[in-house]
């Protein structure tokens, strides 16, 4: 059945994840006793498969039913049936609960229940290619498993196998989509998501790792840190036994993507990255700057950019401040950040074509042959970020054309150029909005 296609009659949505729900013609059902609510999660979790008889009955009454155990499941069968289509007269099957062999099941198609709504997202995730719509119908199966499947029901039901395998494909879906955000540049999205999740499974290394990496590609380096201290002790208190090569590696890439690129050279592997390094926490004596800068957000593009030019002398804070205020708009650009040190120190600085391919890395993008040449790497670069709402800070520029030679090229994005050079060709052809600094109120805390 396609996800068009839906069942004859009035309406009835199920939701399983968060807890077993029903609704008819968008008003919520009152489910009843905590048997016949078990019982509906147990047929939702089979997404549409006969459970048969004896199974229901195992698992509602936990294995030491009463002689009249059946008679009450087939009673409850009778009342879920009325409930989902009043007027359903006695021992009528109806459309939603049916008898199928030995057993019962819900019918539900793609569209009314989200058991099998989160399912073809995550089908569709994983035939996808492309990075960004990939991470979007990932970030999409999330936002409908936004809880435990069946969560409120009473123990040991709550842990029986299909509520543990279906809770296992919501953590396996967590690692994907923060894969699939990591290679899109989009982790701050997913965050919270994988917050959630692995708080209901303290222990789970490889989704830990996930988070740890999301939070560092958001910008939020202390948080990434502290997950990595909770589940090592966690690991060491509870089993006794020292965080796995996954988890070490997710702890030594907070270090590397955390590189603060003031006060010395970017190191030498590392030319872009996804996520913005941390800013200062606040800004003293920049009020005027401020506004200017968000003045120049709200311009439209010009020549098909939009640029910020901030510039200055040396230590006059340039870095800090484009880093302070591309943490405060980086909401407004929901596909990506990134951070890019072009090492205007040495002279020209780097080639335009390494700084392409260190953003295209960054990006998650297919990297371009190895025998690409300038243009056709800038072209694979223009083609990873047409349409996407993304935000570039350009630290160190060694001048206007270095930076010309990497803009997007799209007015959705923005460009925030640092540099000790006051960059006018880039102003005057480009229609960068400049933004000098001086050594005037230069503060941060």
């Amino acid at each position: 059945m396609t996800e068009e296609e839906l069942l004859p009659g009035p309406k009835v949505y199920f939701g399983l994840f968060g807890g077993v729900r029903a609704w008819r013609t968008q008003q919520r059902l009152e489910l009843g006793p905590p048997q016949r609510r078990a019982l509906l999660a147990i047929l939702l979790a089979a997404d549409g498969r006969t459970v048969s008889v004896s199974d229901l009955v195992d698992l509602i009454w936990a294995e030491r039913p009463s002689a009249s155990a059946v008679n009450l499941l087939h009673r409850h069968v009778g009342a879920l049936r009325r409930l989902f289509e009043p007027g359903l007269p006695a021992r009528t099957a109806g459309r939603w609960l049916v008898r199928s062999g030995s057993g019962y099941l819900v019918r539900v198609d793609a569209t009314s229940c989200d058991v099998r709504r989160f399912r073809q997202f995550v089908l569709r995730a994983q035939d996808q290619t492309d990075a960004g719509t990939a991470a979007d119908l990932w970030l999409r199966a999330l936002e409908l498993a936004a809880g435990e499947p069946g969560a409120g029901l009473p123990f040991p039901l709550a842990q029986a196998a299909p509520f543990q395998a279906l809770e296992r494909e919501r953590v396996n879906a967590a690692v994907a989509a923060a894969d699939a955000a990591r290679r899109a540049g989009r982790e701050r999205p997913v965050v919270p998501h994988l917050v959630a999740i692995a708080a209901r499974h303290p222990l789970d290394e490889p989704l830990h790792a996930r988070l740890i990496e999301a939070l560092a590609g958001a910008g939020q380096r202390a948080e990434a840190l502290a997950v990595f201290a909770g589940i090592r002790d966690r690991l060491a208190a509870d089993l006794g036994v020292a965080p796995s090569p996954a988890l070490l590696d997710a702890h030594r890439r907070v270090g590397e993507t955390a590189q603060r690129p003031h006060g010395g050279r970017h190191p030498a592997d590392v030319v872009a990255r996804a996520g913005l390094p941390d800013g200062p926490g606040r800004l003293i004596g920049r009020e005027r700057e401020l506004t200017a800068a968000k003045a120049a957000l709200t311009r439209p593009p010009t020549a098909g950019h939009r640029i910020l030019a901030v510039t200055g002398e040396p230590g006059v804070g340039k870095t800090d401040f484009a880093l302070y205020w591309a943490h405060q708009i980086a909401d407004q650009f929901p596909d990506g950040q990134f951070y890019a040190g072009l090492r205007g120190e040495d002279r020209a600085g780097l080639s335009p074509t390494r700084v392409l391919r260190g953003l295209l890395d960054a990006l998650g993008a297919p990297p371009p042959a190895p025998e690409a040449d300038a243009d056709g790497v800038a072209a694979a670069f223009r083609d990873a970020v047409r349409g996407r709402r993304l935000l570039f800070v350009l630290d160190d520029a060694a001048g206007s054309q270095q930076v010309r030679d990497v803009l997007p090229g799209d007015p959705n994005c923005l460009v925030v150029a640092v540099s000790r050079h006051c960059l006018t060709g880039l102003i005057a052809h480009e229609g960068a909005a400049p933004l000098p600094l001086t050594d005037q109120g230069t503060g941060n805390a």
